[in-house]
């Protein structure tokens, strides 16, 4: 049987794992883009 229980819930943990994965690395990106995004105005407003 192709789609037993045990398939089924090795599926669903390895797409509940690379869904965690994807979501802590988007916040990764978040976050680096925020602190170079607050850089830059420290920078601009330092120069005024």
């Amino acid at each position: 049987m192709p789609f037993s229980m045990e398939n089924r819930t090795a599926f669903s943990v390895c797409l509940m794992d690379s869904l965690t994965i994807d979501l802590a690395g988007l916040l990764l990106v978040v976050l680096v883009h925020a602190g170079v995004l607050a850089l830059r105005l420290g920078v601009t407003l330092y120069r005024t």
